[in-house]
């Protein structure tokens, strides 16, 4: 018999209730701050799953900006994944370091591509001493005719009036430089004049913005990224290492097996005091403890875990996992399809510090696919799932109203719970069986 249910072994979530509890907790005083490995925090427990429909760059910039974290899925080459986590690293900072540049004889066609490809609104223009020569924006390159792209850069780029900065500069003292000077754009240039980074009103208003985002010490936003395992997996995770990705999240298909648990200790050392790693899903306890021995900081539980021929229910597996886990003081990842406000909210109740999203963000504007309508109804559709019309998901709208909604069920249930943080929620919160689970 568990501690928290009065049931045997055999729940699932819809098993059970959450009692409420006695408190003072209000909206206003709540923390929804969670940890999901060794000094990573985020602000709001909620994570994108790796699935092709899901996540990509624009969606994990959509989840870092509203505090939690994105985990860009594996199912494309590695050039293209690691370019993704790139995007997002591109998305926002205090500095833009090594920031996409032209130089003065690049043609204008070209450099358009760029701008556009990159979601960028200038280019740096530099000689062939690293120095900075103009910017150039999307205004200059708006109107161009099809015989303006053939010139260089140099004819249509502006090149008065640029402010250099170092790198030391405080946001304050950047946006007050700006202002004075009337530019959206500075360089920022080492001790010889070379340009080393740029920043951007936009960056600094978004930082001003988002002040709740998941940030990197840099002020990039956090991004996770996904690998299997085997050679490519360890491949492919060195490659988005050398991206600068946060945490690399190692799907495996079973824990206990040598292959598993080999790569885990591998990525776990490479560049270990910058990277983190999860590992899952599993079902449980002893496979979490061999990953986690095997260096994974936080564990994955989940229904995709699922042994041939086993159907464990998945809230019995979180449990399982979650007693294990503590051994060690290790972050639990409940990712199992949860489908509303309610199951995330029991999900944490059980023990977990976070949990991963699919079906709940699949069909959001920032999901990989192309709107349809079909029979009256919208919906996301990807390559990977346009001749499954039952795999098709149902449009969402932007991600920030569907995370929104899906705080605000959570924020609910801690005050009716008591729950002033994730960690009371966790260990604090009661769950009762329902009537007709049988355990």
């Amino acid at each position: 018999m568990h501690s928290k249910i009065s049931e045997q072994n055999g729940l699932d979530f819809a098993d059970v209730t959450i009692l409420p509890g006695a408190g003072r907790t209000t909206l206003d005083a709540l923390s929804t701050k969670t940890r999901i490995g060794e000094r990573f925090h985020l602000n709001i427990p909620l994570i994108s799953s790796p699935r092709d429909m899901v996540t990509e760059g624009q969606m994990a910039v959509a989840m870092a900006r509203a505090g939690g974290l994105g985990v860009i899925h594996q199912n494309m080459p590695v050039g293209r994944q690691v370019e993704e986590v790139r995007k997002v690293k591109r998305a926002e900072a205090k500095i833009i370091e090594k920031p996409i540049v032209v130089s003065p004889e690049t043609p204008l066609a070209e450099a358009a591509d760029l701008m556009r490809n990159f979601s960028i609104s200038g280019l740096p223009v530099v000689d062939a001493a690293g120095k900075a020569v103009g910017i150039l924006s999307n205004r200059d390159v708006r109107f161009a005719s099809e015989n303006d792209i053939f010139q260089p850069v140099s004819e249509r780029m502006s090149h008065e009036n640029l402010i250099t900065v170092k790198g030391d500069i405080s946001p304050e003292d950047a946006k007050r430089k700006m202002y004075q000077n009337r530019v959206e754009k500075l360089i920022v240039t080492d001790q010889e004049g070379k340009l080393t980074g740029l920043l951007t009103v936009k960056d600094l208003e978004n930082m001003t913005r988002n002040q709740e985002a998941s940030r990197d010490h840099k002020g990039r936003l956090k991004v996770g990224a996904a690998v299997g395992v085997g050679r490519d997996g360890y491949n492919r995770a060195q490659a988005l290492a050398d991206a600068e990705v946060d945490i690399v999240v190692v799907d495996v298909p079973n824990a206990h097996h040598q292959d598993a648990l080999d790569v885990v200790n591998k990525i776990s050392q490479l560049q270990s005091a910058k990277i983190k790693v999860i590992a899952g899903n599993v079902l449980t306890g002893e496979g979490a403890l061999a990953l986690i021995n095997n260096g994974a900081q936080a564990i994955k539980v989940g229904s995709r875990g699922r042994v041939a021929g086993t159907d464990v229910p998945l809230l019995s597996a979180v449990l399982d996992v979650v007693d294990a886990c503590s051994q060690t003081a290790t972050p639990v990842i409940v990712d199992g399809g949860l489908m509303s406000a309610a199951e995330i909210v029991k999900a944490i109740a059980a023990g977990a510090d976070a949990v991963m999203l699919d079906h709940l963000l699949a069909g959001a504007d920032e999901a990989p696919g192309d709107i349809i309508f079909d029979e009256g109804h919208m919906y996301k559709l990807t390559p990977n799932t346009k001749d499954f019309a039952g795999h098709r998901a149902s449009y969402k709208g932007r991600t920030d109203i569907v995370l929104n909604h899906l705080m605000s069920g959570l924020r609910q249930a801690m005050v009716e719970t008591g729950s002033e943080n994730i960690e009371a929620l966790k260990f604090a919160t009661k769950l009762m069986a329902r009537n007709g689970s049988n355990g």
